[in-house]
């Protein structure tokens, strides 16, 4: 029994050697992992490239990604800055690409690995076709890790979304390294021959001596180090980009996920709830030059005095997942006939989920200290962090705005317009960028590479004595 159980490993350790390998050296250099990934944050910070970055590579990833996403998977999508938004039949999703999202760190592992992988006498057509499918293929694996991670957020949550984004993506680019270092190494790079040493034009000439036009596409396709099929990868895959990069994504400068607070003529019905007081989505919101005035006067009592109540003119389409902090914006002022120039109070915002039957419960609250003017004032408060919350689609959102009164003041919220816009703004998704976690598996290409090499040119001289 102990024999089998021997052979059986023996089998098993030769034939994934290399896998093993590959494994035991990556994982023993994870300690390094947290430090390599602060430095070179901090080298991108130090040295202004994450301007760069944030200028010219954030919008070209953001417009291809939202673009995938828009005409693959038939989601209907809205750029805005660095911004994407999925717009559900619900509430937007926001994805916020930030500088360090957008994979330059992949750029770096893929240099370190040229750097070795082209190590040897290897042709320029050869080397040409190694790099173009290198660039090409880390780009496609930028929008792929992106738009996976917009996918799962829509369909999985935040959990899921963050999850493969900060650890499976990192599978992903691993996969894309040691694909690329075995097609390069197996077919893609071609050995210098003597013909190589002959000038351009003779080449080309010779290149054209017996061409068997019949045989030309089995050629191209099996020719010599498989080199037809690298180039037919690369012109697919150049074609995809250009295909991503010429389809126009639709563009706004509003930020999609800002409800703004409307007054209605007429009464509508939310949930068998009759409001004249609703909260729009970009998409539909329709805003006034002049704002209109709402004013409330408190009772009595010294308490919070439950002045205004909005809700999102839904129902919701779909589920929709709220996770971070909102941003209330608001235009306030209060009016008296006593002596009172100022009023130091306490304003609170409470957050419901509204079912079907117009049932609330309550989500988040939020009380901030506030002095209220005469003149009309713009506020703006950032709210608590509000662990993930799903509406369940049929569901709708109501905002509770109350003050602390104790003067039996009147208070006037100012809204419905692009002048005095009053509204909140809905936490979006802003994903860290963990993919230098692979800047260990470029040491071990770079190992592999060196030996590889080696390795390969020594059997081809002992080829070549044998001969």
């Amino acid at each position: 029994m102990l024999n089998r159980v021997k052979e059986f490993l023996l089998k098993f350790g030769g034939r994934y050697e290399g896998f093993i390998w590959f494994t035991l050296v990556g994982l023993s250099i994870l300690p390094l992992i947290t430090t390599i990934n602060d430095l070179l944050t901090q080298l991108a910070l130090g040295s202004g490239l994450y301007k760069i970055l944030e200028k010219y590579t954030v919008p070209v990833m953001v417009r291809l990604a939202g673009t995938v996403l828009d005409e693959i998977f038939k989601i209907e999508t809205v750029i805005s800055g660095s911004s994407i938004f999925m717009m559900t039949g619900g509430l937007p999703y926001e994805i916020d690409i930030v500088w360090n999202c957008v994979g330059w760190q992949s750029f770096i592992l893929l240099a370190l690995a040229l750097v070795t992988v082209l190590q040897g006498k290897y042709t320029l057509g050869s080397r040409i076709k190694c790099v173009v499918l290198g660039i090409e293929g880390v780009v496609i694996l930028n929008i792929v890790r992106v738009t996976s991670t917009c996918l799962l957020l829509l369909n999985g949550g935040y959990g899921p979304a963050i999850t493969f984004h900060d650890y499976f993506s990192t599978v992903l680019t691993f996969i894309w390294l040691s694909a690329f270092w075995y097609l390069s190494q197996n077919f893609i790079l071609d050995y210098k021959t003597e013909d190589d040493a002959k000038p351009l034009l003779e080449k080309i000439k010779t290149s054209f001596e017996g061409l068997n036009l019949i045989g030309l596409l089995p050629d191209f396709i099996y020719g010599k180090k498989a080199m037809g099929l690298a180039t037919m990868v690369i012109i697919l895959l150049a074609t995809f980009l250009n295909g991503v990069a010429i389809l126009s994504v639709r563009a706004t400068g509003v930020d999609q996920t800002i409800l703004s607070f409307e007054h209605l003529t007429s009464p509508v019905t939310v949930n068998t709830i009759s409001t004249s007081r609703i909260m729009t989505m970009p998409e539909f919101t329709q805003l006034n030059p002049s704002a209109y005035e709402d004013p409330i006067q408190a009772s009595s009592s010294s308490e919070f005095y439950e002045m205004w109540n909005f809700y999102l003119y839904g129902p919701l389409g779909v589920d929709y997942s709220l996770q971070g902090s909102i941003i209330y914006t608001v235009w306030l002022k209060f009016t008296t006939s006593q002596k009172l120039k100022n009023y130091d109070t306490q304003i609170r915002f409470k957050l419901y989920d509204v079912d079907e039957t117009g049932g609330s419960t309550l989500v988040n609250s939020d009380t901030f200290d506030i002095r209220l003017k005469k003149k009309m004032t713009q506020f703006q408060f950032t709210g608590s962090y509000i662990d993930e919350h799903v509406f369940d689609s049929g569901h709708t959102l109501r905002l509770s705005i109350s003050i602390y009164d104790d003067r039996e003041l009147t208070y006037v919220l100012e809204y419905d317009s692009s002048q005095r816009h009053s509204n909140i703004d809905l936490p979006g998704m802003v994903v860290p960028e963990n993919l230098t976690n692979m800047i260990q598996v470029s040491l071990f290409f770079a190992t592999t590479s060196v030996v590889s090499g080696h390795l390969r040119a020594t059997l081809k001289r002992r080829r070549e004595q044998d001969e």
